[in-house]
């Protein structure tokens, strides 16, 4: 069964000069395997609509449910903060990954086991496990962090900006365990900036502006998206450029490569020149 959110609304700070609606009416259905990549500036509810979905805050009105359970009330979903890795606190990495699962309940030898195998699954060789979390680089914690919330076994796992502070190869390797585990049926939704290194890996991609989606669709449908100066959103440097193309009338894809836009770009600037 799906994720299924109704009429999600949440105001902060209700009834004081300074309130805040931070979500507005928000109606969502996800489906077990998907990778959903939720964007928007800040302040437009991305963690917040993150926070209600897993559980973890009660929406003011609207609904969220799981698997046919209450989202604050099931134990499906795992959600990972802003950097992670702040909250490793166990002398080895082995053991701070098996606390999710011995939280949930799991016996000693199981809970090692189910580490195991997530430490495995974000690429972390053998002598991690016994090393401790702050000998690792920040990559590494941040992916031993990442392994903590998979060895907790969510169908439905929320990230939110997980390869914020990485480098390139960072960011590449964290998208790339994202699509691993939605290719193992989990459910995987993660709020971010990061455009560039993630719209190529999630096959669906929601916009959020003040609360309200705009946008819920493949991810090239940003490319004709109205408001993005507006909303803030930095597009990748190929979907920019396909959006430009596209005002020339050029049905640029998103992902344009680097020839493939140099051939338009060259072919337009001829035929105004012939025009003049």
């Amino acid at each position: 069964m799906p994720l299924i959110a109704k009429g999600l609304c949440y105001t902060y700070n209700r009834g004081e000069p300074d309130e805040v609606k931070a979500l507005n009416g928000i109606d969502l259905t996800i489906e077990a395997g998907e990778l959903v990549l939720v964007a928007g500036s800040n302040g437009s509810g991305k963690t917040t609509l993150m926070q209600c979905l897993s559980g973890l805050l009660k929406p003011a009105s609207g609904s969220v449910i799981i698997d046919g359970v209450d989202a604050v009330k099931c134990g499906f979903t795992a959600m990972s903060i802003q950097f992670p890795e702040r909250a490793l606190f166990e002398r080895a990495v082995l053991d701070d990954v098996a606390f999710g699962p011995l939280n949930r309940g799991k016996g000693k030898e199981e809970a090692r086991q189910c580490a195991i195998r997530a430490i495995e699954a974000v690429g972390l060789g053998d002598d991690a496990l016994l090393a401790h979390p702050m000998s690792l680089s920040q990559g590494q914690r941040r992916l031993a962090a990442l392994a903590g919330v998979i060895a907790a076994g969510p169908r439905y796992l929320f990230l939110d900006e997980p390869t914020a502070g990485l480098d390139s190869n960072g960011k590449e390797r964290v998208a790339r365990i994202m699509a691993g585990l939605a290719r193992g049926g989990m459910a995987v939704v993660v709020a971010s900036h990061d455009l560039a290194h993630l719209m190529g890996v999630c096959g669906r991609m929601i916009v959020l502006d003040k609360g309200r989606v705009v946008m819920d669709g493949r991810p090239g449908d940003i490319v004709s998206l109205e408001g993005l100066e507006r909303m803030g959103l930095a597009l990748p440097p190929s979907a920019a450029v396909a959006r430009w193309l596209r005002g020339k009338g050029v049905d640029a894809p998103w992902d344009i490569g680097p020839e493939e836009a140099a051939e338009h770009l060259r072919r337009i600037l001829h035929e105004g020149t012939r025009m003049d």
